[in-house]
């Protein structure tokens, strides 16, 4: 994707994908862009860009913010476009190498009803588990992994859950479906690729201020933002130089 999607998510992707016989399927069917039933309403909010970053770092460097959104008809089209089309589908497009990816999101007319329902956050969400309680009811039998919560969880009782286990999430390292720190902290292979591979990409960034933000991100930062790091390097040698 030229290095502007961050690569942690592809690379696990392509991973996966490379250990299936593609002989035996056709096309790949997936979720993605099923946040537009819930999430994005939830965020298109105050703050937009912040809730919907994967670090905010370095984000008091961009300036004129208002200016940015407002090219859009409102703050939930500018998520569903910058981090569901031009983040999750392009990031999605490294499929192509096995087969191809599908989801019903993307369907324009099943996609353009769901932007028109006129639902909160809340309603919204209710309406998405109702929707798998109805075609999958075996669904209710597996809890989210971070915080045991089952689909049919009465409002209180997801909120106790959520609390009580977000509290004793921080005494566990290796938890979520993706534990990408931990895995960070516990293979020293992984972290010695990274650090290897920072150090010599590094100096093509001409731009000290740049560079400082670059290096601060990756010193200082969680693995996302250490990947954050490592795709601008390596998009910008690749762009440079291949």
């Amino acid at each position: 994707n030229d290095g502007q999607i961050l690569f942690s998510g592809a690379a696990h992707q392509m991973s996966a994908l490379s250990l299936i016989n593609w002989e035996y399927y056709g096309l790949l069917h997936t979720g993605i862009l099923g946040e537009i039933l819930g999430t994005y309403k939830k965020w298109g909010r105050q703050n937009v860009i912040k809730q919907s970053a994967y670090s905010t770092k370095v984000i008091s460097k961009i300036t004129d913010i208002d200016s940015l959104i407002k090219k859009y008809n409102d703050e939930e089209m500018f998520i569903l476009k910058n981090r569901g089309f031009n983040g999750i589908i392009n990031g999605d497009l490294m499929t192509k190498e096995f087969s191809f990816s599908v989801s019903p999101f993307l369907i324009p007319d099943f996609l353009s009803f769901c932007l028109s329902l006129d639902y909160n956050a809340s309603q919204m969400q209710k309406l998405y588990s109702t929707w798998i309680l109805t075609k999958i009811p075996t669904a209710n039998t597996i809890p989210t992994d971070k915080y045991k919560i089952k689909i049919s969880d009465p409002t209180l009782i997801r909120i106790i859950k959520y609390r009580v286990n977000k509290y004793l999430n921080k005494f566990k390292k290796n938890i979520g479906m993706n534990p990408f720190d931990y895995w960070f902290q516990t293979n020293t292979g992984l972290a010695s690729f990274f650090d290897r591979n920072f150090q010599e990409l590094i100096n093509i960034i001409e731009n000290k201020d740049l560079k400082e933000d670059i290096r601060n991100l990756y010193s200082n930062g969680c693995f996302i933002e250490k990947t954050m790091a490592i795709t601008l390097l390596n998009g910008t040698n690749y762009l440079l130089h291949d």
